[in-house]
């Protein structure tokens, strides 16, 4: 009889490691858990958990791996050593620990081996550098199918009498439940309650209330005269110059390049951002020249209204005093702001060149 007994979880991987291992070896397969908690147990609200005793578990040898059981426990009374290869993950470890409960084997002193490949050098690696069972993750896999167990026991008869019968409910689907209705029933007891939001603007001086009253609507019809126009204008602009963009990129791209752009899934977007800007300056260069009038009119006219000093202040004292670096600098920011406001009025607009609506 060989002297080391390995245990494994597959049958197929059971052949192949016993050809790495040799003839001193042999390997055989637990085909997966061999005990789990009872189905049933009299007088347990949940079977093969003591709610009354910190949740202490109690296990049995499924039906299915009670021959398996059987064989093992043979081949290991007639062994050295037994070695647990299951898988590597939690529920592999929890698997060698209920084979060695079962084989009546100490965890702390069980030859575990974990290997990442089925190879001949990382599994002589393994069987080299012999580890004991992790009981942190088979406390882990525990907890999960307690939890598991409990809520499917108690949450699961609910289902079947307000539902339907043969569902099951498990810990994740519980929560994200209770977390909904929780939520609706926050939402239903809530009750309406009426309040209003009043602005005003005040003055010390009642004598004069009246008056600044005036000035003020004044104030804000003229601004509304002066400002409105032009900024209606800009996003008008904006528009109309994005389909100059987009036949300008058709034009310039050619049909071919559509049917690829198409046959890659491209978004036309995607093609205004990275083929116009590329590909053709003619687009870029009618935005700018279009929109820099507009712009710098509207910015002129409203610090003019509002007594301000901004960018379109500072343009003009430049001009007056030839600062060219000054003037090249604010052109080069209001360019950039006209293709940003460019882009912005395209999807507010959502004006698209029928020729090229295929994204």
């Amino acid at each position: 009889m060989s002297k080391n007994l390995v245990i494994v979880e597959s049958p197929a991987k059971a052949k192949t490691i016993a050809r790495y291992l040799g003839s001193d070896f042999v390997v055989e397969a637990s085909v997966g858990h061999v005990r789990d908690l009872p189905r049933s147990a009299k007088g347990e609200a949940v079977p093969g958990v003591d709610l009354e005793n910190d949740f202490q578990p109690t296990y049995e040898v499924t039906k299915d791996a009670k021959k398996v059981i059987s064989h093992l426990k043979k081949l290991a009374k007639a062994a050295d050593t037994v070695w647990f290869a299951t898988d590597l993950d939690r529920e592999g470890e929890a698997i060698a620990w209920h084979l060695a409960e079962c084989l009546g084997v100490e965890p702390e002193i069980a030859q575990r081996v974990k290997f990442n490949a089925i190879t001949k050098a990382e599994i002589a690696r393994a069987f080299e550098e012999p580890l004991s069972i992790d009981l942190d993750r088979v406390n882990a896999q525990q907890t999960r199918r307690i939890v598991d167990r409990i809520v499917g026991y108690q949450v699961s008869p609910l289902l079947w009498k307000r539902v339907a019968r043969g569902l099951s409910a498990g810990r994740v689907q519980s929560v994200a439940v209770r977390m909904v209705v929780e939520r609706e029933r926050a939402i239903r007891a809530f009750v309406p309650d009426e309040y209003w939001q009043v602005s005003g603007r005040f003055t010390s001086e009642s004598k004069n209330a009246t008056a600044l009253k005036n000035d003020w609507n004044s104030f804000l019809a003229q601004v509304r005269q002066m400002v409105m126009p032009v900024t209606v204008l800009a996003l008008y602009n904006a528009a109309q110059i994005s389909r100059f963009m987009r036949a300008s990129m058709l034009d310039n791209l050619g049909q071919d390049y559509v049917r690829t752009a198409r046959a890659k899934g491209l978004g036309e977007r995607k093609v205004v951002l990275k083929h116009v800007l590329r590909n053709s300056l003619i687009p870029v260069v009618t935005v700018i020249a279009l929109g820099l009038p507009a712009v710098f009119g509207g910015a002129i006219i409203t610090e003019q209204v509002f007594k301000v000093n901004g960018l379109g202040q500072l343009l003009i004292t430049a001009i007056n005093g030839n600062d060219i670096p000054m003037v090249l600098t604010l052109t080069f920011i209001f360019a950039i702001l006209i293709v940003m406001f460019t882009l912005i009025a395209d999807i507010l607009y959502g004006v698209l060149d029928p020729r090229i609506r295929y994204d």
